[in-house]
């Protein structure tokens, strides 16, 4: 995507469940089955997965789905092998060999995004 001057736009998916009844989790924040189309996937949803994962160059999360996932058992079985960005306030101490790339942003969701689209890193 290019803005009017001809400079090549990074795209931006925000990709968030929602039930019919307007929650994101269950009772107590428990799972709701929300992206069970995408961790027990179909082969109509698999193809959508896949495309997701080809094309992803980076993503943005906030430091709650960050702690989720550290919670769930770690980022290993990820396939999104992106540099991941975590918008925090206070970042977490390094864990060292991990599979993915963590970055964590304190100045916000914009700065997150810059860094996200920016080729170094």
């Amino acid at each position: 995507m290019l803005d009017r001057e001809g400079v090549i736009m990074a795209k931006v998916l925000l990709d968030m469940a929602v039930s019919i009844d307007g929650f994101v989790a269950g009772p107590g924040g428990a799972d709701a089955g929300l992206y069970d189309w995408y961790f027990n996937p179909s082969e109509v949803s698999r193809q959508v997965i896949d495309e997701l994962v080809a094309t992803t160059g980076a993503i943005v999360i906030g430091r709650g789905a960050f702690q989720t996932g550290e919670e769930a058992g770690g980022w290993d079985d990820t396939p999104y092998a992106v540099a991941h960005f975590v918008i925090t306030h206070e970042p977490p101490p390094p864990v060292p060999d991990r599979r993915v790339e963590f970055v964590f942003v304190t100045e916000g969701v914009a700065a997150a995004i810059d860094a996200a689209e920016s080729p170094v890193r």
